[in-house]
């Protein structure tokens, strides 16, 4: 049998599962990084999470939008791909399991690039392109 046992606040025992099985199960997420840390407003590239306390079936949400695809590596590491945003800009990225959200920390901003704008020679000017 699983169980676990509090005798008093902050002192838990778990029965037949191991300390970072409880931690994995009772503590929130911790973003503590990703790579890369930024991509096209279009969205659709993948992004490593790094961190703690990652279990199978977390969810990954970017700026409120939940990711369309999260792959559980270990409990240090998912794979998301990014959905589309609205524009560019700084958003943060956060893992939720079983109920807890991670907190927004510096580590899990993920910033959306504009697209590079296509550029005309001007009369006369040489193209790069020949």
């Amino acid at each position: 049998l699983y169980g676990v046992s509090c005798p008093s606040v902050g002192m838990c025992m778990g029965v037949g599962v191991s300390d970072a099985t409880l931690a994995e199960r009772y503590l929130a997420p911790i973003v503590g990084g990703l790579s890369p840390e930024s991509g096209p407003v279009a969205g659709g590239n993948t992004v490593t999470i790094t961190g703690s306390y990652f279990v199978a079936g977390s969810s990954v949400k970017v700026n409120a939008t939940s990711s369309p695809s999260v792959t559980y590596v270990n409990s240090t590491e998912l794979k998301a791909v990014v959905p589309a945003a609205a524009g560019p800009g700084k958003v943060n990225v956060t893992v939720t399991e079983q109920g807890i959200t991670s907190a927004g920390v510096p580590a899990d901003v993920y910033t959306y690039q504009a697209l590079p704008s296509a550029r005309r020679s001007a009369p006369g000017e040489r193209s790069a392109h020949r």
